[in-house]
Parts: C-alpha cells; sequence; structure tokens
C-alpha cells in the first residue's frame, strides 16, 4: 500500500476545518490558567520562506504543548507592520530617497502609501500557515503598533528607559522610532546609531 502524502495533508487539513479542531480546542481549554506566549511576528512585507516555516513549527510547538498540559492558550497571528521595512518598499515603488522627498510628498500621504501595502501578502501567509498544520487564529489578527495609534498613544517612555538604541535610516536621516517618540512626548533621549 502506497501513502500519497500530497493527498493525506489535504484530506487531514479538510477534516480539521470541517470540524473546528482548533477554536473547539481553544473553547475547551476557555476558564483554564491562561499560558502566554509573544510570538515574535514577521513583517508583512514579503513572502514565507524557510526561516519562517521553521520558526513558525516552533511556535506552533509551544502553545500546543502547554494547550495540552491544560492550559488556555489564545494563539492568534501577528503582523510586525511598522518601520523601515515598509518604508523601504514605499521609496522603491515611488523612487524617492530620504526625509526631504517624504516631506515634499506629505507625511499622511506618505503614511497611507505604507498602510496600503502592508497586508499584500495576508492570503499567502494564511495559505502557508495551515499547510503547515499550525492552529493560529487569522481572522482575530494583531498587527504591532496599533496600540500606538489615536488616543490609546502610549510612549515609547513607558517601554524604555532612559536610553533607547534604535536601527538607523540613512535616507530618512532618523532613527524609525526616534521620530514617534519625539512626536508622542516632545523630548526624544534616543541614541540612533549607524552599522558599518
Amino acid at each position: 500500500m502506497s501513502v500519497n502524502f500530497p493527498k493525506e495533508e489535504e484530506r487531514i487539513l479538510e477534516h480539521w476545518k470541517e470540524i473546528n479542531a482548533f477554536l473547539r480546542q481553544v473553547e475547551l481549554s476557555k476558564g483554564k490558567k491562561p499560558y502566554t506566549f509573544y510570538d515574535g511576528p514577521p513583517f508583512a512585507t514579503g513572502l514565507p520562506h524557510y526561516g519562517h516555516l521553521l520558526a513558525s513549527t516552533i511556535k506552533d510547538i509551544i502553545p500546543r504543548y502547554w494547550s495540552m498540559k491544560g492550559r488556555y492558550v489564545e494563539r492568534r497571528f501577528g503582523w510586525d507592520t511598522h518601520g523601515v521595512p515598509i518604508e523601504h518598499e514605499i521609496d522603491k515603488k515611488l523612487g524617492i530617497s530620504g526625509r526631504d522627498a517624504v516631506l515634499q510628498m506629505g507625511i499622511e500621504k506618505y503614511n497611507a502609501e505604507c498602510k496600503a501595502i502592508v497586508m499584500r501578502y495576508a492570503s499567502e501567509w494564511r495559505q502557508t500557515i495551515d499547510r503547515l498544520g499550525r492552529w493560529i487564529d487569522f481572522d482575530n489578527d494583531y498587527k504591532v503598533g496599533d496600540s500606538f495609534a489615536g488616543s490609546s498613544r502610549v510612549t515609547v517612555d513607558n517601554y524604555y528607559r532612559p536610553w533607547t538604541p534604535h536601527t538607523w535610516n540613512q535616507s530618512g536621516g532618523c532613527s524609525s522610532s526616534c521620530g514617534k517618540k519625539t512626536q508622542s512626548t516632545g523630548d526624544s533621549k534616543s541614541c540612533p546609531f549607524l552599522l558599518p
């Protein structure tokens, strides 16, 4: 008897969807002692690759272990949606470079361009993660930076005291977090640096 592994994979994934296995498992553990696992989300600007596959397997094993030990583990997929990788993509797309070009375009328009590409590979990520057999909630995902928006703005001082090193965006002339901190607090104690 030979086994067709790709067909078997599809059959198992379909069965899990039919019985809603992941959500049922989470539902059954509600009210139990919680176990919190911070995923360390990937940047949303690129497609998944081998490194993501390996890390994602580990990110599935740990929450599954604690679920099997009887703990409640909320597993939400996360996206790193801020910073230099997205700015780099927009700079390439628009053919601009540097702080002055961004200011000439307008910060709001530049930010709108960045937000427009943030989730462009979401369906590819979902398909890949599902094919890995990883149980995680894509429909209730989170995005790094969401808690910094609007009236719920949190200052960087709450997280990094008193000095915070940041990567330096050479074409922009500032660190990605420096501008945010100055904008929210009026005072910047960050310590930007250049890497060779």
